[in-house]
């Protein structure tokens, strides 16, 4: 018992917990390597929402859900409109593009080591390693099964669409969900000032340029993921091998 309360704590240290960069490469590289060889996507579907309604109970627990925990976070969003779309099976331009951002975001954000305040070992210590691994896990894996080009046009909308709605959120609960109100590791007032278009733009040229990616057949061929020069009989194999 005493073990699961220093697990679930809720009073915070005073530094973040130092990891690595070797065992962040590690991991990393670890991630790439089970999305090329391991095809289980309705298990990594499973297990990253497991992850999620586990994290969203700590921060309902330490009664930060609202200001913190809500999932509107780019990554938190993904988790579950990817995850469901694996688990039903749904094919949508719409859940394309959100792996498409969650798939290069989850590594930068393990990249970047912003972690919280909590010693090993705490409830969001393993969630920020293992949510983002998910998340990676899912996304690439519906590329691989679902992958559907978006044209430009789609892409700004989704991106703008999106940010809007957590923008009012934000505005309403004075949060900084999706980081549209205040960039996160910056402290250039000027860049804080635009950080909705900061952000925005940075979607959309985070899809285009894994959109480009993707269709590069050298890495394609190495992830084993779609290539849209293949066509629906390419794609239907894939999907035939998801059930």
């Amino acid at each position: 018992m005493e073990f699961l309360a220093y697990f679930f704590r809720t009073v915070e240290e005073t530094a973040a917990p130092k990891i690595p960069g070797l065992f962040i490469g590690l991991f990393i590289l670890a991630l790439f390597l089970i999305s090329r060889y391991v095809k289980m996507p309705k298990l990594f579907a499973y297990g990253a929402i497991f992850l999620q309604v586990v994290i969203l109970s700590w921060y309902l627990y330490s009664g930060n859900l609202l200001m913190e925990g809500l999932p509107l976070y780019h990554c938190r969003i993904s988790i579950w409109v990817i995850g469901l779309g694996i688990i039903f099976e749904k094919k949508s331009k719409f859940i394309t593009w959100i792996s498409l951002v969650a798939m290069p975001c989850s590594i930068l954000v393990l990249m970047m080591r912003d972690m919280d305040m909590f010693a090993f070992p705490h409830i969001t210590n393993y969630y920020y390693f293992l949510g983002h691994g998910f998340i990676f896990l899912i996304a690439a894996s519906y590329l691989d099964l679902y992958f559907e080009k978006n044209n430009f046009k789609d892409i700004c909308i989704y991106s703008l669409s999106l940010h809007l709605g957590i923008y009012f959120v934000n505005v309403f609960l004075h949060t900084n969900y999706a980081y549209i109100m205040k960039l996160p590791l910056v402290t250039s007032p000027i860049l804080n000032d635009f950080s909705f278009l900061v952000i925005t733009l940075s979607m959309v040229a985070i899809v285009t340029t894994m959109q480009i990616i993707l269709e590069a057949t050298p890495l394609t061929s190495w992830l084993n993921m779609s290539n849209p020069e293949l066509g629906e009989d390419g794609l239907e194999r894939r999907t035939k091998n998801f059930k």
